[in-house]
């Protein structure tokens, strides 16, 4: 208890830079057993989700979409509408906005998604499933694109009791407690748009180095993306690819930084080297990837050298939208 006169309760000192808070480890007895918080499994709790409700809203055909407000891409494939006339969506889009995770399973194409009150099974290409072991039928059947599972959105949501709002031209909602949009023509048209609100230009930072190739082990002729200054174009890749940004001199690497088109961590291996010989800067660094900030930078590599080397380590691979080194002469 930190408050004098009062019951019992958790405070926190919140910062400027301050994101989450830890889900206290407390805990009441009833009938002589402990009973524990349900939120315990996720172990802190986003500012965002105690504020606001969590809510993404998509439109039909479009890469970008908005989850809280922020504007996002949709990694690898656009929602559509199925020949019965369903919307479908991508899963671990929708589910991980949730909180919720997400496993698949290669060997019998199965696909279990669970948050603190649910788990949901299903079977690529099959219409039945379960939510909490309780037998369910879907109209149509999930499907994949480009390596990402699609489904239903009334399906997904319902299953994790979130509301679903349809406007006209496209545009679906999905929240915790309202769906509805006020104002769906300027939705859509922000959506759209592509356009992300007060980006800080990468290209005016007077340290950013000058990067005289790029060189990558998939998509080549996209490899240039990640340096164009334009957070609307990508590069994509899988697990154990990897793209290098070669500098043409030699100079101190003394930071790096990455934003991906979903804005949402991803895990990368970091080398510095020649484009021959590479010297590990981190195993596995995990960026923040937010592309409605500035890049995520990793500080103090402190290596001379005229590259650095960025290996994707996600089993779901990731797309960079921007990638960038500071250097000190």
């Amino acid at each position: 208890n930190v408050c004098y006169n009062q019951p019992t309760h958790t405070s926190f000192f919140i910062g400027y830079d301050t994101t989450s808070i830890p889900v206290p480890q407390i805990y009441t007895v009833e009938d002589g057993k402990e009973v524990r918080n349900p939120d315990l499994a996720k172990k802190s709790w986003s500012l965002d989700t105690l504020t606001t409700q969590q809510k993404q809203e998509l439109v039909i055909g479009s890469e970008n979409a908005r989850v809280n407000g922020k504007l996002v891409k949709i990694p690898y494939v656009k929602p559509f509408i199925n020949e019965e006339g369903r919307t479908m969506v991508p899963l671990r889009f929708i589910a991980e906005a949730f909180n919720c995770d997400v496993a698949y399973d290669h060997e019998t194409r199965g696909i279990t998604i669970t948050d603190a009150d649910t788990e949901i099974k299903m079977t690529l290409d099959v219409a039945s499933y379960t939510v909490n072991d309780t037998a369910m039928e879907m109209d149509t059947v999930p499907v994949i694109q480009n390596d990402t599972t699609l489904v239903p959105v009334r399906m997904i949501a319902e299953s994790l009791n979130k509301k679903v709002g349809y406007y006209n031209e496209g545009l679906v909602t999905v929240a915790e407690d309202n769906a509805d949009e006020a104002n769906p023509t300027a939705v859509i048209d922000v959506i759209k748009s592509g356009k992300v609100a007060d980006k800080q230009d990468i290209n005016s930072w007077a340290m950013k180095a000058q990067i005289a190739e790029v060189v990558a082990t998939v998509n080549q002729d996209d490899a240039k993306n990640v340096i164009d200054g334009d957070f609307t174009t990508t590069w994509k890749c899988n697990k154990d690819d990897s793209i290098y940004l070669h500098m043409g001199r030699w100079g101190s690497i003394t930071a790096a930084g990455i934003a991906f088109a979903d804005g949402k961590p991803h895990t990368v291996k970091i080398e510095t080297g020649n484009g021959t010989d590479w010297t590990v800067v981190a195993e596995a660094f995990t960026f923040d990837g937010d592309v409605n900030e500035c890049l995520d930078y990793i500080i103090g590599i402190t290596k001379y050298n005229d590259a650095i080397r960025f290996t994707c380590l996600d089993e779901e691979g990731m797309e960079i939208s921007e990638a960038a080194v500071i250097e000190v002469d």
